[in-house]
């Protein structure tokens, strides 16, 4: 009797295992590129979002820090507002947050 077959990996290997010769060797052949151009892809998915999260961590780094040094240098929170396009609840709170108000 056939063991049960739980994932796609396995009912691959039970359906080569029916070929005749020399088929199985290409399919694992055909099938083991193809796991390795998924793994290629995952990882260059993951690098460009990990990119694109950094950048905007930086972006929101740079607007709290333009914040901290226009409150710093007398500049009123409507035109910080104005200047950062931020609200002024993200602005009082990125200055509370920094211990400016």
């Amino acid at each position: 009797m056939p063991k049960p077959v739980n994932n796609i990996h396995d009912k691959l290997e039970e359906s080569i295992k029916i070929l005749p010769a020399p088929f199985p060797n290409k399919v694992m052949s055909i099938y083991d590129e193809l796991i390795q151009e998924g793994f290629q892809r995952g990882i260059a998915e993951g690098i460009e979002k990990g990119i694109e999260k950094g950048r905007a961590e930086g972006t929101e780094k740079g607007i709290e820090k333009t914040i901290l040094n226009a409150f710093d240098n007398g500049i009123g929170l409507d035109l910080i507002r104005v200047i950062t396009g931020e609200s002024i609840e993200k602005i009082e709170d990125i200055l509370q947050k920094n211990e400016r108000k």
